[in-house]
């Protein structure tokens, strides 16, 4: 029977597969592209003075009318761009800035002549967020102190003398889809300019991942020529060919990951592959949570591999208001309640619910084309 620690380790290793597929590798460069646009280092240390604190600071910290985010300290000398990277829910854009963070280069350093070194500095933007909320946050993050009032030119001078001395090269937002979910029109508008000021202001560049939202933000007159890039990750289409095979290739490689061998066959028994398919609505994000959850039960009871069962509790962890499914571990059953189970149906109810979605039974090309295997080292590895 395996460790704790071992099970542990397992779970880990799938868990933080980095697997490098087309849409993943666009989200990734159109990130690190922002470095392009980067001025070049600024004095950081003692010789680069501390924030003045401005007496006659009279701009207040409010973006809700027209012209203020012109107003910017530095004369749009370190203008900077945003990208963002837009999906629903599982698609992996989170994934994708932790990818960035493990960089070697993008990695804390604690052993400054002046300080620790922070080359990221990400945080999850607070819900129905409006400009003061995020910049306290963002302050926080990077160790700034909050004074009691905010104003717009002394947050600037202290966000810039901060990323200088963090030799912060970027600034990541998730879940930013929160500074237009519930805004409003003057909501998105104020939170638009307060994005550029920050761009004008502190010299960094900014990533933003959220929901399809957030686009909205891309199309405001604030951001509209400050968006170097938007990248959707969406989840993949089963109906087409290469698609499917590149959904098929991820689903073999997080199969290797789990370590069973040939007795998981996940990707090899197409109709498994259709069910995890339908069962994950095509997002990789989800597939890898519902195969952790499998694991998981697989390595507690000494199996192995994976059946049909596990996936099944696996699905329903993942969807606790959704599914409603008698416990015989025998048969293929029923649901009492809720949405029908994709692991227990029969194959004909398992085709009807998949008409039911998608309106086509499902293709299997597999027999014409095969299945592509990514090599595993660019599937293990983060450097770009």
């Amino acid at each position: 029977m395996m460790t704790r620690d071992e099970i542990k380790a397992r779970i880990l290793r799938l868990e933080t597969l980095v697997i490098r597929h087309p849409q993943f590798v666009a989200a990734q460069d159109a990130i690190l592209d922002l470095e392009l646009r980067r001025p070049a280092a600024m004095p950081v240390g003692p010789d680069a003075g501390p924030p003045s604190d401005l007496v006659e600071d009279d701009a207040p910290f409010d973006f809700s009318e027209d012209g203020l985010e012109d107003a910017s300290p530095g004369g749009g000398a370190l203008t900077q761009y945003c990208v963002m990277i837009v999906g629903p829910a599982g698609t992996g854009k989170s994934h994708v800035l932790t990818s960035i963070q493990a960089l070697p280069e993008m990695q804390v350093d604690t052993s400054g002549r002046y300080g620790d070194r922070r080359p990221v500095v990400r945080l999850d933007v607070p819900d129905f967020a409006n400009p003061k909320q995020t910049v306290v946050e963002i302050m926080r993050a990077v160790g700034a102190p909050v004074p009691k009032r905010l104003t717009r030119n002394g947050v600037a001078s202290r966000l810039r003398y901060q990323f200088q001395q963090l030799e912060t090269r970027l600034l990541m937002l998730d879940e930013a889809h929160s500074f237009v979910d519930g805004q409003g029109e003057a909501g998105l508008r104020a939170n638009g300019k307060f994005l550029k000021f920050l761009l004008n202001s502190c010299g960094v560049p900014i990533a933003m991942a959220g929901e399809e939202l957030l686009e909205e933000l891309r199309t405001s007159k604030a951001l509209k020529r400050r968006t170097d890039a938007l990248v959707e990750l969406r989840p993949y289409s089963w109906s087409d060919p290469d698609e499917q095979l590149e959904f098929l290739d991820i689903l073999g490689q997080l199969e290797d990951a789990m370590g069973f061998g040939t007795d998981a066959a996940l990707s090899t028994d197409m109709e498994l592959a259709c069910r995890l398919y339908f069962a994950s609505e095509g997002s990789v994000g989800l597939l890898t949570k519902i195969l952790s959850q499998a694991l998981k039960l697989a390595l507690k009871a000494g199996a192995s591999g994976i059946d049909r069962r596990m996936l099944s509790s696996a699905f329903r962890l993942e969807n606790p208001a959704s599914v409603l499914v008698a416990d015989d571990p025998d048969i293929f059953v029923a649901p009492v309640g809720g949405r029908d189970d994709p692991f227990l149906v029969d194959a004909a109810k398992f085709k009807a619910m998949w008409k039911a979605r998608y309106s086509a039974p499902p293709v299997d090309r597999s027999r014409k084309t095969g299945i592509r295997r990514a090599p595993k080292r660019a599937a293990q590895g983060l450097s770009l």
